[in-house]
């Protein structure tokens, strides 16, 4: 009856990727494009680089770094420059697969006046998945990212008046893949997330269940 909160997207991404022995290098880039209730609402445009090495048998570590520009078409506040980068370390053993990932990155906002909603963040995450079958896995991930935004809130603000917001967010998902086929498969999952922050107004707790299928052809 009211399309005010339809949300659409899409997004196009490409690379080059190069294989020398255990050395594995890609050079690419990712537009992303959103529109709210069918007008432009926000678009991104990233490049990146990502080096891997497989420098045991089991064992395999990766650097990746993105940097590039968000426009929100609807709020300036939201305008930043953008930049990450991700250390990885990855172990697999007999079906078992272990990764731990560090981040660490900033949103630099355009316009000065706006640097109350840029921040730096540090992010630590852990993922495992154990093959149970030839039909069957069951995967986690944890995560946790610490924001540290960039400036003040202006003396004008009707509810955080000169404060700097800071905020700890920490996610859990727990699923189950099963392959009913080779073309048809299902999920369940979990996901808890967790958002404590200095400023009430951004504090809270949310928790989704998931239940999917894919098909492939």
């Amino acid at each position: 009856e009211d399309d005010s909160y339809d949300l659409g997207n899409a997004a196009v991404s490409g690379g080059l990727r190069l294989i020398r022995g255990a050395h594995n290098l890609r050079f690419g880039g990712v537009y992303r494009q959103y529109w709210l209730a069918g007008e432009d609402l926000q678009s991104q445009a990233l490049g990146n680089i990502h080096w891997q090495w497989l420098f045991m048998p089991q064992w395999k570590t990766g650097i990746q770094f993105e940097a590039g520009q968000q426009n929100n078409d609807q709020n300036n506040a939201l305008d930043f420059y953008q930049w990450q980068s991700k250390f990885n370390l990855n172990r697999n053993s007999d079906g078992f697969v272990q990764n731990v990932q560090f981040a660490i990155g900033a949103d630099e906002a355009l316009e000065k006046e706006n640097k109350f909603q840029g921040r730096s963040y540090l992010g630590l995450g852990y993922q495992a998945r154990q093959t149970l079958s030839e039909t069957s896995q069951l995967f986690a991930l944890l995560n946790y990212r610490d924001n540290q935004y960039q400036d003040e809130f202006d003396a004008l603000h009707p509810f955080y008046a000169n404060e700097k917001r800071k905020d700890q967010l920490t996610q859990l998902i727990v699923g189950w893949n099963y392959a009913f086929s080779q073309n048809l498969g299902g999920k369940v999952q979990l996901n808890h997330s967790q958002n404590s922050s200095n400023l009430e107004l951004y504090e809270y707790d949310r928790t989704q269940f998931e239940l999917g299928a894919n098909f492939r052809f």
